[in-house]
């Protein structure tokens, strides 16, 4: 009765060779990037230290004048990797991908749903997470006697961190959405005092807490490394995919290119967010009563079913080990979905 287990540790130990560290590390990726680009970056020029013989090239023959050549050669060298270097990234920006560039963990959809979580994991550890998560599940499927039913226990073991990482973003989501109102206070006053736009920005993602002190830290990181700060800024409204957000973000772009102040603008922003957090919370606590109904209905249909299975396993174990129970807790496990979807739409509205 072990094959199964069997079976999800060699998928987790395949999974870890394939994404080992020529696939899944991203530091030798980055170092064996930038030695390639350094190489390519200035057709024909000679290599560092490659200096000629004293005279070559130079009719004076003078030393000091072939070190300050050389140093203007590898200066150049430099010069012209930093700007490969940024054409790659603003094509890798815009939607294009150079043919030298490997997809790397790092460009993945999946790591920025990491991040956005808040969670500091390598999409390839994620999986890995995945698979020790539906192998423990099937091992104790298997431990409790459920037989076949221990393949379903895995399959849900699977889906939990991919529950958990839903979950984590909703949270962090409404905790940026909560915090946004205050950011953009602080931020019209940092603008009445004098201050730049960006300057104000860096106010915010010093005073206020995470998660909107991480996101705005990372717009003024790409802004300093050549990003323009509109692209930014339409970066982090995609990445957060906040309607509140890109409220703000049309308001501060409008603003860049026709003018206007901004302070009173994100003022007004701000208390109009603020008074939509506060019916928002007047929602959620009218609905109080039908989610925890919600919350009910959908726990305890499993607990009774492991109580009875603790008290009287023969009683259960039908439903487990017999084609007609499988079919029986398939039925019961759609009806619950749907009985749950129902009530989650009626709970839920849009504000």
């Amino acid at each position: 009765m072990l094959w199964p287990a069997l079976i999800f540790a060699l998928t987790a130990l395949a999974t870890a060779l394939i994404l080992g560290p020529e696939e899944g590390d991203p530091v030798r990726r980055r170092l064996a990037d930038l030695e390639r680009l350094r190489r390519t970056a200035v057709p024909g020029a000679e290599p560092p230290g490659a200096v000629g013989p004293p005279g070559a090239g130079d009719p004076s023959g003078d030393p000091p004048l072939l070190r300050r050549r050389s140093a203007a050669r590898g200066a150049a060298r430099v010069l012209a990797a930093i700007g490969a270097r940024l054409g790659r990234f603003r094509a890798g920006r815009t939607g294009g991908r150079s043919a030298d560039r490997p997809r790397t963990p790092l460009h993945s959809p999946a790591f920025e749903r990491l991040q956005q979580a808040g969670i500091r994991m390598l999409p390839g550890e994620f999986l890995l997470l995945r698979i020790a998560s539906a192998g423990g599940c099937a091992l104790l499927g298997l431990a409790l006697g459920l037989g076949p039913a221990a393949w379903a226990a895995g399959l849900a073991g699977y889906g939990l961190p991919a529950l958990w990482l839903r979950q984590r973003l909703a949270r962090r989501l409404r905790a940026f959405e909560t915090q946004l109102p205050d950011a953009l206070a602080l931020v019209a006053g940092a603008l009445r005092s004098g201050y730049s736009f960006l300057q104000a920005l860096a106010v915010v993602s010093r005073e206020m807490p995470d998660p909107v002190a991480g996101e705005f830290a990372r717009v003024l990181r790409e802004h300093k490394v050549g990003v323009p700060l509109e692209d930014a800024l339409t970066a982090l409204s995609r990445r957060m995919g906040s309607a509140d957000l890109d409220l703000a973000v049309t308001a501060v772009l409008i603003q860049r290119q026709v003018g206007g102040n901004l302070a009173e603008v994100l003022e007004r922003i701000g208390g109009t967010l603020r008074d939509r957090l506060q019916l928002l919370g007047q929602i959620r606590t009218l609905t109080s009563q039908g989610r925890l109904s919600g919350w009910i209905i959908s726990l305890l249909p499993p607990a009774l079913g492991l109580v009875l299975y603790v008290m009287n396993p023969g009683h259960v174990g039908l439903l487990v080990q017999h084609p007609l129970g499988w079919v029986m807790l398939a039925m019961g496990l759609l009806m619950q979905t749907t009985g749950i979807l129902v009530i989650r739409h009626l709970v839920n509205m849009d504000v």
